[in-house]
């Protein structure tokens, strides 16, 4: 992560009414004018930060939805209901190239049944998003040394 450090001094009268006028000390010898100092750190992130947040949400959208598909025809929910139907038509594009893989797609009949091409997607989809993260966080690595 990248920041940016920014110094201000700040100079303000801070005495009470009646005290001696600039330059002068009081009672005790201190002067009579205060120095504030502060220290502002701010944080940015990287291009690399931006760009791994980016692939970790999009990859997470995907995922959660596989799980909710391997969930409901887990337990068997109906196709004819619109979330259900959503949920399985979002995925389709995901599932259908690991269609195929194994020799069985599901296992279980009837209406609940464990759906083994969802559950390779997922891996595979967590794989690649292992991979991308490491790709996207190469160039930080290189600014932190």
């Amino acid at each position: 992560m990248t920041y940016e450090q920014e110094h201000t001094t700040i100079q303000r009268d801070l005495r009470p009414a009646g005290s001696p006028a600039d330059g002068a000390q009081d009672k005790q010898g201190a002067p009579a004018q205060v120095v504030e100092q502060r220290d502002r750190v701010v944080y940015r992130p990287s291009g690399s930060t931006i760009a791994a947040r980016i692939v970790a949400t999009v990859f997470g959208v995907v995922q959660a939805l596989l799980i909710a598909r391997i969930a409901l025809e887990g337990l068997g929910a109906l196709r004819s209901n619109e979330i259900v139907a959503a949920v399985l038509d979002v995925t389709r594009p995901v599932v259908d190239p690991f269609q195929g893989m194994f020799r069985v797609n599901t296992i279980g009949t009837g209406a609940s049944v464990l759906d083994t091409a969802a559950i390779t997607a997922l891996i595979g989809l967590t794989l690649v998003e292992v991979l991308l993260l490491g790709i996207v966080r190469i160039p930080r690595r290189t600014e932190d040394v």
